[in-house]
């Protein structure tokens, strides 16, 4: 059972974290992904703002190894997990690479506002190279993630 974020607060309270499957990072290779949505979020302190891509996965392409994916399990839902891309923002040459990938998905920017391209966003669909990753978050704690390259339009 999946709870979903939409959900009503009284309905899942009282669910143990036990029933809450773990997400686990996906093999290494090419992934369809559908887009979930694209948002511009302002500068933070002295950092850059930028746009953030949200993917939703929806299945592995033939380059995916077979072992890989039974490590997962075979009831695993690889919709569980989210995919982002983050482009920065400092010029004009960095709002042109978001216009290339939103290009990439289908979305035609002619004569529309970045927010409405952006909005265009959801629903398409890429595929993308989906490779491994650790990281220290914040707290100085080992994290590992998916990272997205490569992205090529659906034919």
């Amino acid at each position: 059972e999946t709870v979903m974020a939409k959900d009503d607060y009284a309905s899942i309270v009282d669910r143990s974290w036990d029933s809450i499957p773990p997400v686990e990072l996906l093999p290494q290779g090419s992934w369809l992904l559908r887009g979930q949505n694209a948002t511009y979020q302002a500068a933070k302190g002295d950092g850059s703002p930028s746009v953030l891509f949200v993917y939703k996965v929806k299945e592995p392409m033939d380059d995916v190894g077979a072992e890989d994916l039974q490590k997962l399990g075979e009831n695993y839902d690889v919709e569980a997990n989210k995919i982002f891309s983050r482009f920065w923002i400092g010029d004009n040459s960095d709002w042109d690479k978001v216009r290339r990938h939103l290009a990439k998905h289908g979305v035609d920017t002619t004569g529309k506002s970045i927010s409405d391209s952006l909005k265009e966003f959801k629903g398409t669909e890429i595929v993308a190279y989906l490779d491994q990753r650790s990281f220290q978050n914040n707290a100085g704690e080992t994290q590992e993630d998916n990272v997205a390259s490569n992205f090529t339009p659906v034919s």
